[in-house]
């Protein structure tokens, strides 16, 4: 994120040197160079959300195939290895609940900052 900020601040540097200069072809390509500026930082910001994304669906997926394994074990055990299973499963549901709540915070962050760092009109 400090790649957005960083993006950003370029940008609304050179929206004010270009009208500081005083010339109306040099803020209007400012104006169009911070326009562009804050288009790619919100490409960058999308493609980073989508591979957190994806990272998260690849752990999800071995995740569940580890469950699976566990579950078909279960069916030929003894009742000391059915117990030693069930706790197993019992901490991977934990650790899943807790990734999934950890992706959720990630996501609303990144969308917060996202919302924050992007320039309305109208100051909305």
């Amino acid at each position: 994120m400090n790649l957005l900020l960083r993006r950003l601040m370029i940008a609304a540097g050179l929206a004010v040197a270009g009208s500081l200069c005083g010339g109306e072809d040099r803020a209007g390509a400012a104006a169009e160079k911070a326009k562009a500026a804050v288009k790619a930082t919100a490409v960058d910001a999308a493609a980073e959300m989508q591979k957190a994304k994806d990272d998260f669906k690849n752990q999800t997926d071995a995740i569940l195939a580890e469950r699976q394994k566990l579950i078909d074990q279960m069916k030929g055990a003894t009742e000391e290895q059915k117990k030693a299973i069930k706790a197993k499963l019992e901490e991977q549901m934990k650790h899943f609940a807790d990734a999934m709540r950890e992706l959720g915070r990630q996501q609303r962050d990144e969308a917060r900052k996202m919302r924050e760092n992007t320039a309305r009109p109208g100051g909305r």
